[in-house]
């Protein structure tokens, strides 16, 4: 992706409430040179949150050396406070989800057993 369109996918009532830098979305894309083989990257948004976010797919080694596992989640308000990301099978947050997800009937989830 060189020059890649970056075509907004926003219902146009949310599309007021969105936006977003071009030069930054511009700036991802030369980084980390998504392999999608066409030459339009799709921004998708969040109803909730109003976050825009565009699926695609990058190379392992383009984003891990890209990328680190101790930045804090919210760096002006709580620089101290770092999100969890080693996989504890036994920490609380996880033993929560594993539960939730054992709640879904077989055909929608994985068991949890062949994942761990």
């Amino acid at each position: 992706m060189e020059k890649p369109a970056i075509q907004a996918i926003v219902p146009s009532h949310l599309a007021p409430k969105v936006g977003g830098p071009q030069d930054l979305n511009h700036g991802f894309i030369k980084q980390f040179k998504p392999t999608e083989g066409n030459d339009v990257l799709y921004l998708s948004v969040d109803a909730r949150t109003m976050a825009l976010f565009s699926e695609c797919h990058i190379r392992a080694d383009r984003l891990v050396a890209r990328s680190k596992a101790d930045v804090p989640l919210d760096p002006e308000e709580q620089p101290d406070y770092q999100a969890n990301r080693e996989i504890s099978a036994d920490h609380a947050a996880f033993l929560v989800m594993k539960d939730g997800a054992e709640q879904l009937p077989l055909n929608q989830v994985a068991h949890l057993s062949q994942i761990i």
